[in-house]
């Protein structure tokens, strides 16, 4: 069994994080915690479906750069578990596919025929 533990999920972040250093400091303790616990059968989501408006309430969100600077950042913390990020259903971004260690796919609000390429 492996475990996925989604660090952000946008609308609880516009309510629990009061700034873009509680972001930060949040990634390092959990991650931390993660590693202190000696875990190896855990993904680490450093955001779920981050391309949502919701996440826009903290610049270190909005940056563009701060999902891969967060995989990173959450990967060393952690001691090396794999990090990556969701987007919405359909969404795919290249920069962060290569930031990450896996690759989390949404399907909501996808047909079948779009979900799955055919040969």
């Amino acid at each position: 069994m492996v475990v996925i533990v989604s660090l952000f999920y946008g609308v609880q972040s516009m309510y629990l994080f009061t700034d873009d250093d509680a972001v930060e400091q949040a990634v390092t303790n959990i991650c931390r915690w993660l590693k202190d616990r000696d875990d190896k059968n855990v993904i680490i989501e450093a955001a779920n479906e981050h391309n949502i408006s919701a996440f826009e309430c903290h610049k270190v969100f909005e940056s563009g750069e701060w999902d891969s600077e967060a995989d990173g950042d959450a990967k060393k913390e952690s001691g090396g578990l794999p990090v990556g990020c969701s987007g919405t259903g359909g969404y795919f971004s290249e920069r962060i596919a290569k930031a990450s260690d896996v690759i989390l796919i949404h399907g909501n609000a996808q047909s079948k025929e779009s979900a799955v390429q055919s040969d």
